[in-house]
């Protein structure tokens, strides 16, 4: 678990067209270029593993099913992951206009992020003691 400054971005149901997995990447990507450190989609802990599909009644996540309205977090420089978003033609726009989804991109100095993922075991990565 982690807790610190940064985002809750709740993004509703499309009206226009479903929520796909490719703009939900698209989400992570932005992110992570605006400097997230933990993030999480409603209760997935995301990694560098993690993977968004579709399936038949809507998005999975690491196999776990999401449902809308989706709940996004990151902690990091809110105004930065703020912007991620926000900014003019970004994701936050797209899921607007081309989805019809209501986004909704909130600050605060204390986002908690309890979800946790397990240890994975690396096959080329050892981990220093």
């Amino acid at each position: 678990p982690a807790k610190g400054q940064g985002v809750t971005i709740r993004i509703g149901r499309g009206s226009t067209t479903k929520v796909d997995a490719s703009i939900m990447f698209n989400l992570i990507e932005e992110l992570r270029n605006g400097g997230a450190e933990v993030i999480a989609i409603n209760d997935v802990r995301v990694v560098t593993s993690t993977y968004i599909s579709e399936g038949a009644n809507g998005l999975i996540c690491d196999g776990k099913a999401l449902n809308a309205p989706y709940i996004v977090k990151a902690i990091g420089e809110q105004n930065n992951l703020a912007n991620a978003v926000n900014m003019a033609g970004g994701v936050g726009s797209r899921l607007t206009v081309k989805f019809g989804a209501s986004v909704n991109v909130e600050t605060s100095d204390d986002v908690k992020i309890t979800q946790t993922q397990p240890v994975t075991n690396y096959k080329y990565a050892k981990i220093v003691e």
